[in-house]
């Protein structure tokens, strides 16, 4: 990406708190179709975008997300946001068993870090 719209990094959050509007005029300007999107679908479409640019280039962008570890009896967790009151939502972040035993992290640790797009 050329523009400078979406800085080194990307932060989930701070897309989720933004109007509808603005995420509209951001997905234009990267080149995101945003026709017809929920707000929800439309974050993801722009967290896609700059996923992909990640992987075709060196451009040392990066997504970060901060929020409250729910670990799940399975050992793995999610990251739950303050925006959903702290329960499930479809922007929840993954977290890895052996993320979670390398870091000794807990249920209601919050964690900030450098996200990944889920693998296809």
């Amino acid at each position: 990406m050329s523009n400078n719209s979406l800085a080194k990094s990307l932060d989930i959050n701070v897309l989720q708190k933004k109007k509808v509007f603005e995420l509209h005029a951001l997905a234009k300007e990267i080149g995101v179709s945003a026709a017809g999107l929920r707000k929800e679908e439309l974050i993801f479409k722009i967290i896609e975008a700059q996923s992909r640019n990640n992987a075709d280039s060196e451009s040392g962008n990066v997504m970060i997300n901060t929020g409250v570890l729910q670990v799940i009896p399975e050992g793995y967790g999610f990251l739950r946001s303050a925006n959903y009151n702290y329960l499930s939502s479809p922007d929840d972040i993954y977290v890895s068993p052996s993320q979670i035993k390398r870091f000794n992290m807990r249920t209601g640790d919050t964690v900030s870090g450098q996200v990944r797009a889920p693998k296809e």
